[in-house]
């Protein structure tokens, strides 16, 4: 003996039946489109974590390039300062100038009086 499904008296009409199977191909596209969306939402999480180490990166940068600026300001002082102090030895002083050419002057003297 064959027996029915419970379900077999059930009927739909054409109208009925044509809107169930679209809208289970409505159903099918949509969960194809949120599984595209997650992948795309996954790639777009993993872009955003990449951008926050590069921007860490940069400050790291920033802070490295501000540290090499006053380093040099330091050392540019530093040359300044020995430049100075070149320069203001190889000047000769006020006295030093003057006891020159006052001997200068004095042998000057001395040789034109025994002239």
């Amino acid at each position: 003996m064959v027996t029915t499904p419970a379900f077999a008296d059930i009927c739909f009409s054409n109208d009925e039946a044509a809107d169930v199977v679209v809208k289970l191909e409505q159903g099918k596209l949509c969960e194809s489109q949120i599984a595209t969306l997650e992948k795309e939402n996954e790639l777009l999480e993993k872009q955003i974590e990449l951008l926050n180490k590069k921007i860490d990166l940069q400050k790291q940068e920033v802070e490295l390039s501000k540290q090499t600026i006053e380093q040099m300001k330091a050392i540019s002082a530093e040359k300044d300062k020995s430049c100075d102090e070149r320069v203001k030895q190889a000047t000769p002083g006020f006295w030093k100038t003057v006891s020159t050419y006052g001997f200068f002057t004095a042998v000057g003297l001395a040789i034109g009086l025994l002239l």
